[in-house]
């Protein structure tokens, strides 16, 4: 007997990186090498906490943690901050919306409960975070995977194929894009990648609507400087288009309990961009009503004087190009293939055939990292370098022993 809905799906839900870290924790072999988490880690395997992060946060009066945040929308210096801070010195010409949302997964989260009737089509990444499959799941869509790489860059063929097959039998789609530094391979779209998905958005039939969602989580942890050029190749999208991004503060501040983050909104036309803001605020508050306050003003006060976190940001971003030039020379000197990689928290093993006797053989010898498409992921953010030296030859030996 069931009191749920029939839609319901009663199975458990288990989490495959939570329940593989914690086994991974349990593992007493001082060898053992934990890869599972995308949280960063010091070269203690210590959890980073920004001091100018939470300095400030502990200095907070005790009544503003207590207190409700002032709308459902978020505190009006938070989403004014966080929108300054994703955009940047980017030169905007859309008419643009911000709504705060409980982390990155919450701004996600508001996009895929929003725009498709159930049934229709949301386009993911083949190799990505599972949990946009349960997002789909969770609201009844359908989720379609694109195939994310041809040889070395953007498979923007098959992308183009997939919309088109899909917009023959529906009038709008959900077109996700993980961009940049990719989870869970560390691939980035270059600007000319970029613009050729957008040109060939703007070139659809104007009576078919296409939400373009960039899921930027680790946008503050790119090699490169300039991490938004891509926001610029959107001011040219056209009317039939709506521009969303997902940003976290979760991994920009090491807050991932504090649940930080926010959907940025942006379209030609104001109305567009204010009708969708008041949709999601009256959701937000039957969802969850309101985020947490001190977070909100902490991370608003941190952005008004950054230079102390840009600081101790940049030292964490030279730690992971350390442990991604050591990982990456190791992996080519022994011929362990590995999807295009240029920079983020992880980076994703070749891996189709045998996958999962690999990955069990892996956790044999004492290697834990997490099973996705086609592939097995590397946390590079929480292993320490003495951990990167020597595992890619391992992994390759254990590969080879299959």
């Amino acid at each position: 007997m069931t009191f749920l809905k029939k839609t319901r799906n009663t199975s458990e839900l288990v989490d495959t990186v939570f329940s593989l870290a914690a086994k991974a924790k349990n593992d007493l072999d001082p060898n053992a090498v934990n890869a599972t988490i995308g949280t960063l880690c010091d070269e203690d395997g210590q959890l980073f906490a920004f001091d100018s992060v939470f300095d400030p946060y502990d200095k907070l009066p005790h009544r503003l943690k207590a207190a409700y945040a002032s709308a459902f929308k978020g505190n009006d210096n938070y989403r004014q901050a966080v929108l300054n801070w994703v955009l940047r010195d980017k030169k905007i010409q859309l008419n643009k919306e911000i709504i705060a949302t409980p982390g990155g997964t919450g701004a996600v989260s508001l996009a895929f409960s929003n725009f498709l009737e159930p049934g229709q089509t949301v386009l993911i990444p083949e190799i990505a975070w599972p949990v946009y499959q349960l997002m789909a799941n969770e609201n009844s869509l359908k989720a379609v995977s694109y195939s994310l790489f041809e040889e070395d860059h953007f498979n923007i063929t098959n992308l183009k194929q997939l919309i088109l097959e899909n917009l023959q039998s529906q009038d709008k789609l959900i077109l996700l894009i993980n961009d940049p530094c990719q989870n869970p391979t560390g691939y980035s779209l270059s600007i000319s990648e970029w613009q050729e998905l957008i040109f060939f958005l703007n070139s659809l039939p104007k009576n078919k609507q296409i939400i373009l969602l960039n899921d930027v989580a680790y946008i503050d942890y790119t090699f490169t400087e300039d991490s938004r050029a891509f926001l610029e190749v959107w001011n040219s999208l056209e009317n039939h288009i709506l521009g969303l991004v997902a940003y976290s503060c979760s991994k920009s501040f090491t807050s991932y309990g504090m649940r930080l983050g926010a959907l940025i909104i942006l379209h030609q036309n104001q109305e567009v961009v204010e009708g969708v803001l008041h949709a999601m605020d009256k959701q937000a508050r039957s969802l969850w009503s309101n985020i947490s306050n001190s977070g909100m003003e902490n991370i608003a006060n941190v952005l008004c004087h950054p230079e102390a976190y840009l600081k101790e940001k940049k030292s964490a971003v030279q730690l992971l190009q350390k442990r991604a030039k050591l990982f990456i020379k190791q992996a080519d000197a022994c011929h362990l293939h590995y999807y295009p990689f240029k920079e983020g928290f992880f980076l994703t093993l070749v891996c189709d055939e045998k996958r999962e006797a690999y990955h069990q053989a892996l956790m044999d010898h004492h290697i834990y990292c997490v099973l996705v498409p086609k592939g097995i992921r590397i946390a590079l953010c929480s292993l320490p370098l003495a951990k990167i030296d020597g595992l890619p030859k391992r992994l390759k030996e254990i590969q080879e022993g299959l």
